[in-house]
């Protein structure tokens, strides 16, 4: 996980497994996939997930940090079948990891990013009118 424009913001951290028994893996998110009719009969992996002790390593691991490696092996709950999460289950090297984290820009660097873009969109309405009035110009000469 990386974030070129500023630092990780564990707090809003999405993670889940879709399980490879989708058909579709061009969901962002394990909600999204439930209103899919093909998922009906799938296993939801994320369900089996320590969803605690992901949140906690998540933010041990990448808190403050413009990019971190996080390492998913041993987060399903110790009470859920080798089987599902294991190399053969659908929950295991055949599913699909997601993880969705929001950059956050630092303090220092807002200021600048707003005059950036109140010169940006100065210069865009400068070179409107001025098109504009040369084309007005135009025509009535």
């Amino acid at each position: 996980m990386s974030c070129a424009t500023g630092r990780i913001d564990t707090d809003n951290t999405i993670f889940g497994v879709m399980s490879s028994e989708l058909d579709n893996h061009y969901y962002c998110t394990e909600p999204s996939q439930l209103t899919d009719p093909s998922y009906k009969g799938s296993t939801n992996c994320t369900a089996h997930l320590d969803m605690p002790r992901i949140k906690e390593r998540i933010h041990s691991t990448c808190f403050n940090t413009t990019s971190c490696i996080l390492n998913i092996d041993d987060l399903y709950k110790t009470n859920t079948a080798p089987s599902l999460h294991g190399s053969k289950g659908v929950c295991g090297h055949g599913s699909y990891v997601y993880v969705q984290y929001p950059c956050l820009v630092p303090e220092d660097q807002k200021v600048h990013r707003r005059i950036f873009g109140l010169t940006c969109g100065s210069l865009v309405v400068f070179v409107y009118l001025f098109v504009s009035i040369y084309f007005d110009y135009i025509k009535c000469v």
